[in-house]
């Protein structure tokens, strides 16, 4: 047995359309109110149950090319292994210098 919060896996509509007809003055009240009851419940979800919205295909390179990180060139394998070699060489600098200008700097205080 199941303690707490039940919620069916599935619901089936076994009762989703006869309410929406008018219900025979034969009835007794309780169920006729039972009829309003249900009608009230389906127009008020209609009302605030919105359209799907049309999915636009996303195109992954378009959206990827569209970013500065994802670029394409017109250019020949040397032209780009000079670049990336001047890059690399660049960097290398740039932390070569970070370096010394950091130990330099631990070495005058000290000092």
């Amino acid at each position: 047995m199941r303690s707490g919060r039940m919620r069916c896996a599935e619901e089936f509509p076994l009762v989703s359309e006869w309410f929406k007809e008018h219900c025979p003055p034969l009835y007794p009240v309780k169920v006729r109110v039972s009829y309003q009851k249900l009608l009230k419940c389906f127009v008020l979800n209609e009302l605030h149950h919105r359209p799907p919205m049309a999915q636009k295909k996303k195109h992954l390179f378009r959206s990827l090319q569209a970013t500065k990180l994802f670029q394409t060139t017109e250019l020949d394998w040397a032209e780009a292994g000079l670049q990336v070699c001047k890059q690399g060489y660049n960097m290398l600098n740039l932390l070569i210098h970070r370096k010394i200008s950091t130990i330099f700097i631990l070495t005058t205080i000290s000092i």
